[in-house]
C-alpha cells in the first residue's frame, strides 16, 4: 500500500467514525419515545400527534397532522427544531402556533419523533 493510499484510508476511516459519533449523538438528542411523550402532552391540543392520541384536538378544525408535517418536502430536522422553538402567533396573526416554551432537548426530541413518522420509501 503506498503513502497516498494509506492516507486515503486513514481519513476515510477518521471521517465514518465522526459520522458515527454524529449519529449517536444525534439519536440520544432526539429521541423519538420522548418527543412522543412530550407531543402528546404539549401539541395534542391542535394537533394530531398520533392516530391513536387519546383525546380529540381543541382546535377545530385541527392544525396539521405531525405525519403530514414530517412528509412535506424540505422538512429536516433542523427545520422542525428552529420552527418548534420559535413564536408564530402575532397581533395580527394570533391563531398561528405559539410558542410552546420547550427547551432545547424537548424541542430536539420532538422534532426526532416528527421525522420518525416519515413515510419510508
Amino acid at each position: 500500500m503506498n503513502r497516498l493510499t494509506l492516507i486515503a484510508a486513514l481519513f476515510t476511516v477518521a471521517a465514518a467514525a465522526t459520522l458515527e459519533a454524529r449519529a449517536q449523538e444525534t439519536a440520544a438528542g432526539t429521541d423519538p419515545q420522548s418527543g412522543l411523550g412530550i407531543a402528546l402532552r404539549i401539541c395534542a391540543v391542535c394537533h394530531v400527534v398520533s392516530p391513536d392520541q387519546p383525546n380529540p384536538t381543541i382546535l377545530q378544525p385541527s392544525a396539521p397532522s405531525f405525519r403530514s408535517i414530517a412528509n412535506r418536502p424540505g422538512v429536516t430536522l433542523e427545520s422542525l427544531r428552529t420552527f418548534i422553538l420559535k413564536t408564530h402567533a402575532t397581533v395580527d396573526t394570533p391563531s398561528n402556533m405559539p410558542n410552546p416554551q420547550l427547551s432545547d432537548d424537548q424541542a430536539s426530541a420532538v422534532a426526532g419523533y416528527l421525522v420518525s413518522l416519515r413515510k419510508k420509501p
